[in-house]
């Protein structure tokens, strides 16, 4: 968390020095949402990562901390009710359907909040 809060205020200092603002994007990963991947065999522990997620709580505080607006993806994931749709099966990276629906919610959640037009 140290290490993210570091990375966090440089970002912020480059996005400053270049006229920009920042946004934390957290992205969402299978293990949280209940989407179906089967990489390796630790994925049979998914049920128990979705139940107990902190890295959304962790990554939130850290935005907070740094005055940077933060946005998951990982509840709207979590409602989608296709669970083999948005990830590739074996390897977990998402598939053009999966980016093309984080690409949806992103552009909603700049609009809604006026960071883009």
């Amino acid at each position: 968390i140290n290490a993210m809060e570091n990375d966090i205020k440089e970002m912020k200092g480059i996005c400053k020095n270049n006229g920009t603002m920042m946004v934390f994007l957290n992205l969402p990963l299978n293990q949280f949402t209940g989407h179906i991947v089967e990489r390796c065999p630790s994925d049979i522990l998914n049920d128990y990562f979705k139940a107990n997620n902190k890295i959304d709580s962790i990554y939130n505080k850290v935005a907070i901390d740094n005055d940077v607006p933060y946005h998951q993806l990982t509840e709207h994931f979590s409602e989608l009710q296709d669970k083999q749709k948005y990830f590739y099966k074996f390897d977990g990276h998402p598939n053009e359907i999966g980016y093309a629906e984080m690409a949806s919610e992103i552009g909603k959640y700049l609009l809604k909040n006026k960071f883009i037009q």
